[in-house]
């Protein structure tokens, strides 16, 4: 017995827009790939999620940037030295590089002032 098939071809009419939703969503899904692959980055850390931006409403933007400098490490403290001829600044406590993990969570010489607001051991 031999099988017949046949073939219809529908013209229908598609439009750029019908690949808009899917092409955004590839593009997405590689931007994490590569974003999650970049070793050292300080900003995966704090926004592991790339498109979304957590923003908290009551902060101004200027207390959001400064929120996020603290997490990420970079304030003028720790990096000046970058910027100028100076020497890389160096806890005098601890004669360690100065971080801003440092000194807020690992110096003992600030462990009063953790103790007294009630600081956390992880900066988020």
């Amino acid at each position: 017995m031999s099988r017949i098939f046949i073939s219809h071809t529908f013209s229908v009419p598609v439009s750029v827009f019908d690949f808009l939703p899917r092409a955004k969503l590839l593009m997405r899904k590689e931007w994490q790939e590569i974003w999650n692959c970049c070793d050292g980055n300080k900003l995966h850390t704090i926004n592991p999620t790339v498109g979304v931006i957590k923003q908290n409403g009551s902060l101004s933007r200027r207390d959001a940037v400064i929120i996020n400098r603290l997490q990420i490490g970079h304030t003028h403290a720790t990096h000046a030295h970058l910027l100028g001829d100076d020497d890389e600044a160096f806890c005098t406590t601890c004669y360690t590089s100065l971080t801003m993990n440092h000194i807020l969570i690992e110096c003992p010489q600030f462990n009063h002032l953790r103790q007294q607001y009630h600081f956390g051991t992880v900066v988020h």
